[in-house]
């Protein structure tokens, strides 16, 4: 087991845990907590740097909503709606500011 310092964030702490697939998933965050759709790392919702899509169910979609954090969007470029959909509509980057 890694042991944590003052200088390690309770976040790196949360990361560990759900990265760590010999353990079952614990508590409220585990269930849940926003996750990136790339990574697994929880990701804070309006992070800045994040992305997100949001397609709201209804009777015509199931529905799309995910989060993506700083890094992957940084790497791989922000998270994509399914073709159809108004991009600016349900689906942004939060900008660094």
């Amino acid at each position: 087991m890694r042991m944590y310092s003052e200088a390690q964030s309770y976040e790196d702490w949360m990361n560990d845990m759900a990265t760590d697939d010999s353990k079952p998933a614990r508590g409220w965050h585990a269930k849940w907590q926003t996750r990136c759709d790339c990574c697994g790392r929880f990701v804070l919702p309006g992070s800045p740097g994040s992305s997100w899509v949001h397609v709201p169910d209804s009777d015509v979609s199931v529905g799309d909503d995910r989060e993506r954090c700083a890094a992957c969007t940084k790497k791989r470029g922000p998270a994509q709606a399914m073709p159809g959909y108004v991009t600016h509509l349900v689906q942004g980057v939060v900008s660094d500011a």
